[in-house]
């Protein structure tokens, strides 16, 4: 089905949230949602549909709503679809969700690092949604040669060939926490070969669970 698109702004109370919004929003990065509003203005329109007559049901654009009310706006902008069914708007939530993609680590760690080398740390800890840790980390690793290595240090001895790659997962913030204070009193607390410091902790952590009888975890 074709869709028209509709930009245009309108008063903030008559837009409504869906109930079938899948997507989360920590308060961390919320505060950073309204920040980048003070800051850069509303970038971004809101996604919507006419549920009615001058009423509207957000398909895609929820939490910049929400920091928009908190924020006192009166108006926002948004791109109706018009009289679209539920069943094409909750295709649109998630497809619009989805489709923005994951960034690649690597390429997001120099762009860190030039933007921290002309603004500072302090205004990236300010304006990006991620913490001074996550912000160090990925400024460490925009210096990392990867291609200069074949394995993490000498007791990694997993056979010549074997190569760096990249390990992607979801975890939750309270998980991320003992996670990070795990491999940091690693580091910290003992000598670790190999430049990558961060994946032998990881790896000696895992290797240790791999010697602990399984029923100590229940």
């Amino acid at each position: 089905m074709e869709v028209i698109l509709d930009a245009k702004t309108v008063p903030i109370g008559s837009i409504k949230p869906n109930p079938w919004n899948p997507n989360k929003q920590s308060e961390f990065v919320f505060e950073k949602e309204k920040n980048s509003i003070t800051q850069f203005g509303f970038v971004v329109p809101i996604i919507v549909r006419e549920s009615s007559k001058g009423a509207y049901e957000i398909i895609d654009g929820e939490h910049r709503w929400k920091a928009a009310k908190e924020l006192g706006f009166k108006q926002v902008p948004i791109n109706s679809l018009g009289k679209v069914t539920v069943a094409v708007a909750k295709k649109l939530t998630i497809i619009l969700n989805e489709l923005k993609g994951d960034y690649d680590t690597i390429e997001l760690s120099k762009l860190v690092k030039d933007l921290k080398d002309s603004v500072g740390l302090d205004e990236l800890m300010r304006d990006l949604p991620f913490s001074e840790q996550d912000l160090k980390n990925l400024i460490d690793s925009a210096t990392f040669d990867m291609d200069s290595l074949k394995r993490p240090d000498k007791a990694s001895d997993t056979g010549d060939d074997d190569q760096w790659v990249e390990m992607k997962f979801a975890v939750s913030e309270s998980q991320k926490a003992v996670i990070d204070e795990a491999i940091d009193r690693l580091v910290t607390g003992v000598p670790l070969d190999g430049k990558n410091p961060q994946a032998r902790a990881l790896e000696l952590m895992a290797a240790d669970s791999m010697n602990t009888d399984l029923e100590s975890y229940k």
